[in-house]
């Protein structure tokens, strides 16, 4: 069996006689990606583009679920943290300076 590997997919490939293209198979946790290409580098793009756009979508979904998460959360506690906070926590590290991370309230009314 032979494989390429990018960004940490590893894809099967098989050359298919019958179409006379090169077929590659990643199996990821949720997801089936397949490629197809004429030669091994058009394999190879195909390949590296469909990773590309599936670890973009993968991280998008992700977000999303965790932004629900948190939403629902601040529903449930009523507690938040405010931006005034998380900027200053936000600047302090991107200077390298140590910073305290911000902790959540009950807003005050």
């Amino acid at each position: 069996m032979t494989t390429m590997s990018y960004r940490g997919c590893t894809a099967r490939v098989e050359f298919d006689d019958r179409d006379d293209i090169f077929v590659g198979r990643v199996l990821e946790q949720h997801t089936l990606i397949s490629v197809h290409g004429k030669t091994v580098q058009e394999l190879r793009q195909a390949f590296e583009a469909a990773v590309d756009d599936f670890l973009r979508t993968d991280a998008k979904v992700g977000f999303e679920q965790e932004a629900e998460s948190r939403y629902a959360r601040m529903l449930t506690t009523g507690r938040s943290i405010a931006w005034v906070d998380m900027r200053r926590y936000l600047q302090e590290r991107a200077d390298g300076r140590p910073a305290t991370p911000p902790v959540s309230r009950k807003p005050v009314r």
